[in-house]
């Protein structure tokens, strides 16, 4: 734990100075499923869900389907109130309200800032079925929103 909080610091420093540099945050697990033959296993794996969550029957290539998955995002209408704030939180603008509730663009980056934060647990999907839904518990709506 302290060494996750001696990482967290030092991002945290060099977002706040505005700083270019670079910072190896990836373990051995992680660099070893990222070596080119595991890479060649896990890409296609990613690849088919991208492509069942984008609901095409295309082939484009893997970074064309990240921006469309939000088309499996869906607004629970009983519980959303039209409070805007998945369109505020988007640091993409992916999101506009249209007769009270949430519209994707097909633009998304897949930061789930908009289920994270919606008051009111309104959008689910199986984009984030793995998801639990939580944020930094020393972050507040207003900064986020502040920051976009």
């Amino acid at each position: 734990m302290q060494n996750q909080k001696k990482k967290a610091d030092i991002i945290s420093e060099y977002v706040l100075a505005r700083k270019r540099g670079k910072y190896e945050t990836r373990g051995i697990l992680r660099k070893i499923a990222y070596a080119p033959p595991l890479y060649l296993i896990i890409k296609p794996v990613f690849s088919r869900r991208y492509r069942k969550l984008s609901n095409t029957k295309k082939h484009p290539s893997f970074s064309q389907l990240i921006p469309t998955a939000d088309r499996s995002f869906q607004c629970d209408d009983t519980k959303c109130k039209g409070c805007g704030v998945c369109a505020k939180i988007c640091p993409v603008n992916n999101i506009k309200i249209v007769d009270n509730r949430p519209v994707w663009l097909h633009h998304c980056e897949t930061c789930y800032a908009c289920y994270n934060w919606c008051p009111n647990e309104a959008i689910h999907g199986k984009i984030v079925e793995y998801n639990d839904g939580r944020h930094h518990p020393d972050v507040e709506l207003a900064d986020m929103i502040k920051r976009n």
